[in-house]
């Protein structure tokens, strides 16, 4: 990310393949982030850590608005675009 931000890069979209315990999802849904929990937080160690590099921001940014509020809409849109299912499209807490 680093690299991107360098380049001036504002916004990414990440994308990965994870199991869900919400027995609503189904193999091959799109799991839309709504916000996470950090478990490596919980056990101890903070990804924060280190030296702060002043260039990249803040020591300590504010998560508050981590995701993007119109993540949902957008990806219903490039969807509908693609042609695909917007039944499979989900939102939930990453942990």
């Amino acid at each position: 990310l680093r690299v991107l931000i360098a380049l001036g890069i504002k916004s990414v979209l990440l994308t990965n393949a994870a199991g869900g315990l919400a027995e609503s999802f189904q193999a091959g849904d799109i799991m839309v982030i709504t916000d996470h929990i950090s478990f490596l937080n919980l056990a101890g160690s903070n990804p924060l850590r280190g030296p702060n590099l002043d260039a990249f921001g803040p020591r300590f940014p504010s998560i508050t608005e981590a995701y993007h509020q119109n993540s949902f809409e957008m990806v219903t849109q490039a969807a509908q675009r693609a042609e695909v299912d917007v039944n499979c499209i989900k939102q939930g807490v990453y942990v």
